[in-house]
């Protein structure tokens, strides 16, 4: 991936795209997606039986680790996805179905972005969904500064995936590494 073709959105973008979400499956559906980095092909597998308002988790089958990682639920979270279930009238195991019951798919997920993304006044190469997951990436980068953790949240087998986005975000290596050189911590 080359950084050029990474779109990701600032907080003010991602602000306003969250603000202009109508319905509670849009609105939690774009909140697990950018708060866990989700491909779009993730959300179709994610299932009712993988939230868990009493251990106040998430369970998320992570495609290229073929593995499932379970996550907290922060109360936001807990409130979106209560405010969705308690929404639906049906039984389906789908978390974010579609208009006939099945996933949601990869086409709606574009298309969903791309008209909430025009009302949020996006630019146009911002407006795909998978922008979503480079968001969380750069996002979690910024806040921490730990690759091996931002490696490990959005489920990327190689820390090579990760590494891309290092080159997106400015993490002040030279006061850091003062910092860690200055202290008694070392040598």
């Amino acid at each position: 991936m080359k950084r050029d073709t990474i779109h990701f959105l600032t907080q003010d973008e991602l602000r306003r795209l969250l603000a202009v979400l109508e319905g509670p499956r849009d609105v939690a559906l774009f909140y697990v997606a950018y708060l866990y980095g989700l491909r779009a092909s993730e959300i179709g597998l994610l299932e009712r039986t993988h939230v868990s308002f009493k251990n106040e988790s998430i369970s998320i089958p992570r495609l290229n680790q073929n593995e499932t990682l379970v996550y907290e639920l922060n109360p936001k979270m807990v409130y979106l996805l209560q405010t969705l279930l308690n929404s639906r009238s049906d039984e389906k195991p789908i978390l974010f179905p579609n208009k006939m019951g099945g996933p949601i798919s990869r086409r709606m997920l574009d298309y969903l972005m791309k008209a909430y993304g025009e009302v949020a006044s996006l630019p146009e190469e911002k407006r795909h969904f998978h922008a979503l997951r480079h968001t969380t990436a750069v996002h979690l980068l910024q806040a921490t500064g730990d690759v091996w953790f931002v490696q490990k949240w959005l489920g990327h087998k190689n820390i090579q995936n990760t590494m891309v986005y290092t080159k997106l975000v400015d993490l002040d290596w030279d006061a850091r590494t003062k910092e860690v050189f200055s202290s008694k911590k070392v040598l």
